[in-house]
């Protein structure tokens, strides 16, 4: 029977302790690579033109902050100061945004109130405990909820209008398309009928998770479908940090509480190794949030999802336009930025049509990592930059296309010691076609397609000059 109106068992801060390492660990590499490429994000010109405001500072104590969080070091100080960063380059990301920016900024926002310190902390260890403090399992329900439940349910109300994910293809095209791959599937893909169903049971999995997850039986059982679900991700899409992240999160409701108690002794014993002495205060049950509040929180976050639902294709058919635009407004400018609520269209029809021409860039021969000659994607397109590449930057059909190849090119010069006084390149197109029912080895004839060129790019003095094919610069 659902225990969602009982009162929750009390478990182990271990369980929390442990989604704390994996979460910011996972934001932590995000941080990084968003450091790494920030010259690209940032200037106008990479490198050439760079922004007013030097970033460097900044990231440099993010990450020192997410290192703080990831072993639990001045966790509540760290946990603002993340979530001020977050504000500033997540919530606000613009062209760079993407699906997990959402995730980080309602996980950063419910790490706020939730004890995510208590246990294989430092702070736990200063604190002397005598055995890890008990938390209310209330604390994992509501991060499973609000980052996994409401997610699926919102996609349910895009999916139900999509051909593709109704014709069981939703695990299928995404797999065929090369500018979406990293890892060539092909053998899998083949399976017809396997990966068929897998998109049907995707659908099931994401219509039932918000009723099945109160169910204390249910729950191993949906999480590992959904850490199936999950690394098949990783392995098919570059988003891998996507992948990871959400691992983590199941692994919330994967064990059971006997689990994480039986290396609750090995953390305390580290007290030994630090000389820490053993805290005489008997240790009660973490009494923080009531349960009431939290499903108040829970309740608040429902709410804030329905006005993401308002957006969804199917509400949208039916609802008057003087609603959406109000929901429109309020999740761009208040429930998307402060919590991370926002719609989940992803993997939908419209973006196969969007990214069907894919961008090749060649210098000297030398084919640069954005895509390859086969269509998938190189070094550079991972995560928020395969969502700006393949949809914005460096997608022909985008108005920033010109903007975007400046800009991907000045970095990769830059990152390569390329003079940019006088270097030239040549800008080619692979074309590919959207299915619409399963075919044979699909995967295998869209990079087989052959490259078209388009254009020159001419890097003269630093200026950038984009010559179409047949035009003379």
């Amino acid at each position: 029977m659902s225990d969602f109106f009982k009162k929750q068992r009390l478990v182990s801060a271990s369980g929390l302790g442990i989604f704390r390492i994996i979460f910011f660990t996972v934001q932590f590499l995000e941080v990084f690579q968003l450091y790494s490429f920030k010259e690209l994000v940032f200037d106008t010109t990479s490198f050439i033109e760079p922004d007013s405001l030097s970033h460097t500072y900044f990231f440099l104590i993010w990450m020192i902050t997410l290192i703080f969080l990831i072993i639990g070091y001045k966790t509540r100080t760290a946990l603002i100061v993340n979530y001020a960063l977050n504000m500033v380059y997540f919530s606000v990301s613009a062209d760079f945004e993407y699906h997990m920016d959402y995730v980080y900024t309602g996980v950063n926002t419910l790490c706020l109130f939730l004890p995510v310190g208590l246990s294989y902390s430092v702070d736990a260890l200063k604190a002397g405990y005598k055995e890890i403090p008990k938390i209310s399992y209330l604390n994992h329900l509501i991060i499973i909820f609000c980052t996994t439940a409401l997610v699926y349910t919102d996609s349910i109300f895009h999916k139900i209008t999509s051909p593709m994910w109704m014709n069981g293809l939703g695990m299928w095209l995404p797999s065929s398309q090369p500018n979406f791959t990293w890892l060539n599937l092909q053998w899998f893909l083949n399976q017809k009928y396997l990966v068929m169903s897998m998109g049907y049971m995707t659908l099931f999995f994401e219509l039932t998770f918000i009723v099945l997850m109160w169910f204390r039986k249910a729950r191993p059982i949906l999480a590992l479908i959904g850490i199936g679900l999950h690394f098949g991700i990783f392995l098919a899409f570059p988003i891998p940090l996507f992948g990871f992240c959400y691992c983590g999160i199941y692994l919330l409701m994967l064990f059971p509480e006997s689990f994480y108690e039986k290396f609750d002794e090995y953390f305390l014993s580290l007290r030994e190794i630090f000389h820490i002495k053993e805290s005489k205060i008997e240790v009660k049950p973490w009494t923080g949030f009531s349960e009431r509040v939290i499903y108040i929180m829970i309740i608040i976050a429902a709410v804030f999802q329905i006005n993401g639902i308002i957006l969804s294709p199917s509400a949208q058919s039916v609802l008057p336009s003087e609603l959406v635009n109000t929901s429109w407004k309020l999740q761009k400018n208040f429930f998307r930025p402060i919590f991370g609520s926002t719609r989940h269209g992803v993997f939908m029809d419209w973006h196969f049509k969007t990214a069907r021409y894919i961008t090749v860039v060649k210098s000297a021969g030398e084919v640069l990592p954005f895509f390859k000659e086969n269509g998938q994607v190189g070094d550079y397109p991972f995560g928020r930059f395969w969502v700006n590449s393949n949809f914005r930057f460096l997608n022909i059909q985008s108005p920033h296309y010109k903007d975007g190849l400046r800009r991907y090119t000045a970095f990769w010069a830059k990152k390569n010691n390329k003079n940019l006084m006088n270097l030239d390149m040549e800008v080619f197109i692979k074309e590919t076609s959207v299915a619409t029912k399963w075919e044979k080895d699909f995967l295998t004839k869209q990079m087989q397609r052959p490259l078209r060129k388009i254009a020159d790019i001419k890097w003269r003095n630093s200026k950038f000059e984009f010559v179409p094919l047949g035009k003379k610069s």
